[in-house]
């Protein structure tokens, strides 16, 4: 009898969620829904292993974390970062995906790119890697992604990723939060140098990294192809509290792109737009960087207004 009710009970929720995922979809709220407190709901409450049909067209397995709460009630995740990339991506696009969390961009990188394009996505963290290989092959992309179970660093070696049994998963990263809920995980470090020499990347257009305050060792781990003329287009996070951590600054993210030609730096959020960053260290938050040659690669993503469907 008590399973019969749990199977029961697993039923009405996914036929509930069916419901409502249905709605929300239409009109999912934004910028607004965070506010609904009776909406957003908690983690616990997303069902193990249900397969969500996203606004997207890719389909992401769910699990009790943060990091699926909008994947599983709105159907999408990140919407304001995928309008904005999606401005970028261009078919037959080489592009990197630094921090592939459970694999909802490098989904949808490959998708835009097609078959004449390359998507290169490192996600180190064990679990979390093989989450987004799951992911990749419940929406059939195997080539043309590389899915590496590395990180990219300053140089090759060891790394000691944590994550936090409180947060979601996408929070992991190389500070110490000091958090008594650590759990550590050993990845292996390759350059970025290293990386495009070892499999002939010659350029890549567009590079996503969002690394939880790892940035910078990303970037001084790519000398030879940040520099060049077309060096990518970058989307990054600044992200204090981690910086922070690592005794580091906005600044010095910035400091080390500008160093390697990098002029023009943008910032970005559902509610405001994309605005230029005024100075060095009062970034914040999701940005942009680019050089002078590939302006007109950012001109319709600057365009981007405020997002509301």
């Amino acid at each position: 009898m008590r399973t019969t009710t749990g199977v029961l009970l697993t039923r009405m929720a996914r036929a509930g969620h069916v419901i409502g995922s249905r709605i929300a979809h239409r009109y999912p709220l934004m910028p607004f829904r965070g506010r609904i407190s009776r909406l957003r709901g908690s983690a616990t409450d997303i069902p193990t292993g249900l397969v969500v049909e996203t606004r997207e067209g890719i389909r992401i397995k769910v699990s009790p974390d943060g990091m699926y709460r909008d994947v599983y009630l709105w159907g999408d995740y990140e919407p304001y970062h995928t309008k904005i990339y999606r401005r970028i991506i261009r078919p037959g696009d080489t592009v990197f995906d630094v921090g592939a969390n459970f694999g909802w961009f490098t989904a949808l990188f490959a998708r835009w790119v097609g078959g004449t394009g390359r998507v290169h996505a490192f996600e180190p963290v064990p679990f979390i890697h093989a989450l987004a290989a799951e992911n990749l092959a419940l929406n059939g992309l195997g080539p043309p992604v590389e899915l590496n179970r590395v990180a990219l660093g300053q140089e090759s070696g060891l790394l000691t990723i944590h994550t936090y049994a409180g947060l979601p998963h996408g929070h992991a990263t190389v500070a110490d939060l000091a958090r008594d809920d650590v759990v550590d995980h050993v990845c292996t470090v390759r350059s970025l140098d290293e990386y495009c020499a070892e499999n002939l990347v010659e350029s890549i257009r567009f590079m996503k990294v969002d690394v939880e305050g790892f940035e910078p060792d990303v970037f001084l781990g790519g000398p030879d192809i940040l520099s060049e003329r077309n060096a990518p287009v970058i989307a990054f996070e600044v992200n204090r509290e981690c910086l922070d951590a690592r005794a580091l600054r906005s600044a010095d993210v910035i400091g080390i792109l500008r160093s390697f030609g990098y002029t023009d730096f943008y910032w970005f959020s559902t509610r405001t737009g994309v605005r230029p960053i005024e100075s060095d260290d009062s970034a914040e938050g999701d940005c942009l960087a680019a050089k002078k040659s590939h302006l007109g690669d950012l001109r319709r993503a600057l365009r981007t207004g405020r997002l509301f469907r």
